[in-house]
């Protein structure tokens, strides 16, 4: 009994480490940087940050999130460059950072409101197919975000663009 509870226990770890929502990122430092308008990759996907802008209050839509201090919101262009043609992004494996070295992450239903038009960061994204979309984070007032940490998986590595 012992031994079957200790194997399914060991199963359920290794799947969670390897499937796309539930594990840590692996360990070891983010490598690769770039900046706004450069793009730079990791794993299967090519990432591109256009513009951060911050102040705005809240967006509009079916949640009409209303930020705690402000949000800023990101707009990233990601292409499958090589690998799976069913590739999710989740908008849950990208960071942004502030001055303070501070790390938010993403609100979904708030980024569910700005991407009506294009719902990129829940949909698959096929082998050479590029998709364009915004990323929304709430950070305190007076903030200003210096780097992004974009993810391919959340497990991987993982590649810095500077934002400032």
């Amino acid at each position: 009994m012992r031994r079957t509870l200790f194997v399914v226990v060991v199963v359920v770890a290794l799947a969670a480490s390897c499937g796309g929502g539930g594990g840590q990122r692996s360990s070891g430092p983010v490598v690769t940087k770039a900046g706004l308008g450069q793009p730079v990759r990791d794993e299967d996907f090519e990432f591109t940050v256009l513009g951060v802008q911050c102040g705005v209050s809240s967006i509009p839509g079916a949640f009409n999130e209303k930020a705690s201090g402000q949000f800023c919101v990101a707009r990233v262009r990601v292409k499958n460059v090589n690998g799976d043609p069913h590739h999710t992004l989740f908008d849950s494996s990208q960071y942004l950072f502030d001055q303070s070295g501070k790390r938010f992450s993403a609100n979904v239903r708030a980024n569910l409101d700005a991407n009506t038009s294009t719902v990129a960061f829940l949909q698959e994204i096929g082998t050479g197919t590029t998709v364009e979309g915004v990323l929304v984070y709430d950070v305190p007032l007076g903030d200003r975000p210096t780097r992004m940490e974009l993810h391919s998986t959340s497990i991987s590595r993982g590649v810095v663009v500077e934002v400032t």
